[in-house]
């Protein structure tokens, strides 16, 4: 078998596997959030439990204490907090300020979906949700949850079925010509 044909051989088995081998992004979206002074939270952010990113936030708060403000992936930056083993929190700070808004689920969020309660304990320390300038002034999360569909399956891209079937073209041409050269 000569190089080339081993060497596109090796690199279509690898696409195959790379392509495969990504995990799924979830869109996570809130769900009756509400802070103790009335406002409310609402949007949605994607995110890959496997590599643990968030991405393509919009999460928009409404006036109460705090004004109302919207954090996006062009005003505002994600932090991952550990705030316990295995609780993260979900940090979002807006650019250049100290605003944030930190929404903590009660347990993990995977790249299977389902609905997952926000830890409401803000009490002494706790671990809770909360949205605050400077924290002070200061507004926890009294009620809400992360809500997600499980993920479609992915259906694989044009590019991707074409070096696959490259792939079977290449494999079947090596094999007729091996098979062609023992008789």
């Amino acid at each position: 078998m000569t190089s080339n044909i081993k060497s596109l051989l090796l690199l279509t088995t690898a696409l195959v596997i790379a392509q495969n081998g990504f995990g799924a992004v979830v869109t996570w979206n809130l769900n009756n959030v509400t802070f103790n002074d009335g406002a409310t939270a609402t949007g949605s952010f994607n995110w890959d439990a496997d590599s643990s990113t968030a991405s393509n936030w919009n999460i928009s708060v409404s006036a109460g204490t705090l004004s109302a403000f919207s954090y996006t992936t062009s005003d505002s930056q994600f932090w991952l907090l550990n705030m316990g083993n295995p609780l993260m929190a979900f940090d979002f700070q807006m650019n250049g300020s100290t605003r944030e808004l930190r929404l903590t689920p009660i347990s993990a969020l995977t790249d299977a979906g389902g609905t997952v309660a926000i830890n409401l304990n803000t009490a002494g320390g706790g671990s809770g949700s909360v949205e605050c300038y400077n924290c002070a002034p200061y507004r926890p999360v009294v009620s809400g949850s992360f809500v997600s569909a499980a993920p479609t399956p992915s259906v694989p891209e044009p590019g991707s079925v074409g070096l696959i079937g490259l792939g079977l073209c290449g494999s079947f041409f090596v094999t007729r010509n091996l098979r062609s050269r023992r008789k």
